[in-house]
């Protein structure tokens, strides 16, 4: 892993889910994270999305603010978490 990229993978499809719930395009949901102060540019979202890219710690915090929910709901789940409970 590069020095300096975040250590949790992004789970795109529930980032997806999430901004199309809200009923929100990309540049809608980058509008919503701007009001939290933390700039998060439309086409950086599309880019956690398509899982090609994970955001910073703050990105994700705006991310997670925006959409009402935690940054770990998020975060792809951790399989062999989810086998022992």
């Amino acid at each position: 892993m590069p020095h300096g990229s975040p250590s949790y993978t992004i789970d795109s499809a529930e980032l997806r889910r999430r901004r199309e719930n809200a009923g929100w395009s990309l540049r809608e949901l980058a509008d919503k994270c701007r009001a939290t102060g933390q700039p998060v540019d439309a086409s950086q979202i599309s880019t956690y999305e398509l899982g090609k890219t994970n955001p910073r710690p703050r990105a994700l915090k705006a991310l997670a603010a925006a959409l009402g929910c935690e940054p770990d709901d998020l975060k792809e789940k951790d399989d062999s978490l989810a086998e022992a409970s």
